[in-house]
């Protein structure tokens, strides 16, 4: 895994903690790709108490996490889940317009006391974009970068592992699969990778304060080139 740095402000001092007190961090989005693993990776981590904020408690099979509801719809839910929280790893829901549901949680984080942000965009992010996604990514940075929080971004590329949640079906049947990517190239990046640098950065953030992460993988690739590799 390769990632760019850019610098972004430089943020006050996180405050350390004290000793004997637990360091705890909400994971949204706990039960998806990035979520559940960033859960995971955490867990195992001595010292860092881990809450999943998710729609469905009961979904959560993590041992040792605690899971909390969390409905961006349901605003009780976002203040419930927040208390308490020193860190949170901010991961929105695929929906038209997600602004409003990262506003939504930073408040509420803001409120709670939450000292530190870690959000989830994507490659690409810009708020002046004509490209919808990348668009939404892109305010959805500037809401954290003005959220008056510590925050760090993690921009990761297109996802290795969707070569067969979104593909395998065709390369079992056909021995194929189909894009419209001609000789464009990708540095896919694995989710395991994306989860481990979130997580790593959730565990010790104070270096990670004010800036963004571009998560690629070691080379682009063309389709020929994957279809090779595959």
């Amino acid at each position: 895994m390769n990632s760019r740095l850019n610098d972004g402000r430089s943020g006050r001092k996180l405050q350390a903690t004290r000793e004997n007190d637990m360091t705890k961090v909400l994971v949204t989005g706990a039960t998806g790709t990035i979520g559940s693993r960033v859960l995971r990776q955490l867990a195992e981590r001595a010292g860092i108490g881990v809450r999943a904020g998710v729609r469905s408690p009961e979904r959560v099979k993590t041992a040792g996490v605690e899971a909390v509801r969390f409905d961006y719809e349901e605003p009780a839910t976002l203040s419930e889940a927040f208390a308490g929280v020193d860190r949170v790893f901010l991961l929105t829901p695929f929906v038209e317009e997600p602004a409003p549901l990262v506003e939504a949680a930073l408040a509420a984080a803001k409120q709670a006391g939450v000292e530190f942000v870690l959000r989830m965009s994507a490659a690409g992010a810009d708020p002046q974009s004509d490209f919808a996604l990348a668009r939404h990514h892109g305010e959805g940075e500037e809401a954290v970068k003005a959220s008056g929080i510590d925050w760090s971004i993690i921009r990761p590329t297109f996802f290795m592992d969707n070569l067969i949640n979104f593909a395998g079906q065709t390369i079992a049947n056909e021995g194929a699969f189909y894009g419209a990517a001609g000789e464009g190239a990708t540095s896919y990046v694995s989710s395991h990778d994306v989860a481990a640098a979130a997580a790593a950065i959730l565990v010790e953030p104070a270096a990670h304060v004010g800036k963004t992460y571009e998560l690629t993988g070691p080379e682009a690739l063309t389709n020929p080139a994957v279809a090779a590799i595959i």
